[in-house]
Order: C-alpha cells, then sequence, then structure tokens
C-alpha cells in the first residue's frame, strides 16, 4: 500500500478550493470593509486606501508610506497545502492559519500603533511583516513534519 493515499489528493484539494473559492474573497472584503474603515478611523491627517488585490490597506501622510495586508495570503497557502499532503489526517494547516492571523493580529495592532504616532511602531510592523510572516509560513510546517516523521520512527 502506498504511504500516500487518496486523503494526500483530497485534503489539499479542498483546501485549494475553499481557499479559492471562499477565504480569498473574504480577505478582499476585510480589507475593504473591516481593516480600512479601522484604519482610516484611527489615523488622523493620512490617506488610507483599502484594496482587495492584494487585499490590504495602504496608509500615506507627506512623504511617509505603510502598509497592513490582510494575513493568511499567498504565504499560506503553498506551505499548507504541502502540510494537508503530507499529513492530511493532522491539521497542521489549521494550526498554520491560526499562527499567521495571530501574527495578523499583531500587526495591525503595529499599524494602528503607528498612525497614532507611538514611535517605533512602524518599525516593529514592517519587521513582523517582513521577517517573521514569511519564515513562519515555511519554517513551522517543516519543523512540524520532521516531528510528526519522527513521531512515527521515520527517523530525521
Amino acid at each position: 500500500m502506498s504511504r500516500f493515499g487518496w486523503k494526500s489528493v483530497a485534503v489539499p484539494l479542498a483546501l485549494l478550493a475553499a481557499y479559492v473559492l471562499a477565504w480569498s474573497p473574504l480577505r478582499a472584503w476585510s480589507a475593504l470593509h473591516v481593516f480600512g474603515p479601522l484604519l482610516a478611523a484611527a489615523a488622523d491627517g493620512w490617506t488610507v486606501r483599502a484594496h482587495a488585490a492584494p487585499p490590504g490597506v495602504t496608509l500615506q501622510r507627506a512623504a511617509e508610506a505603510h502598509a497592513y495586508a490582510v494575513p493568511v495570503g499567498r504565504a499560506f497557502l503553498l506551505p499548507a497545502l504541502a502540510l494537508a499532503a503530507a499529513a492530511p489526517t493532522r491539521p497542521f494547516w489549521v494550526w498554520l492559519a491560526g499562527v499567521l492571523l495571530a501574527v495578523g493580529a499583531l500587526s495591525l495592532a503595529l499599524a494602528l500603533a503607528g498612525v497614532r504616532g507611538v514611535p517605533g511602531a512602524w518599525a516593529l510592523q514592517a519587521f513582523v511583516d517582513g521577517y517573521v510572516t514569511v519564515p513562519l509560513s515555511v519554517g513551522l510546517p517543516l519543523l512540524w513534519l520532521r516531528a510528526a516523521r519522527a513521531e512515527r520512527g521515520a527517523g530525521p
């Protein structure tokens, strides 16, 4: 019997369909109707533009420009599909989405702090977006798959 069964194909395909048909439109809607208005309400003196593709919000004031990206985007999809294919009976991809949503919430909090003038908030938000989100998207799946493999006794 093959190590990869029908679930290794069905679960990633279902995840891909859910991402394209439900999650992507929800991300676009949330950028336009939740995160854009939320940041606009807090941003005195900032020009706030919410956009659906890619889902996010751009903030500008004089020569200063910053951006907030709605979490669990393309950086999530490929690692999640790999997790769903390699371990279809274990919800590692759900945990990955949860971690990335938490990091996205931190990024939003830092963006809100930045528009309110908190020193260093924009630098921390840029660091989180650039150096935390993508490494977590790639690194956590590798660690989880290695742990699952070691748990099965297959070695490193």
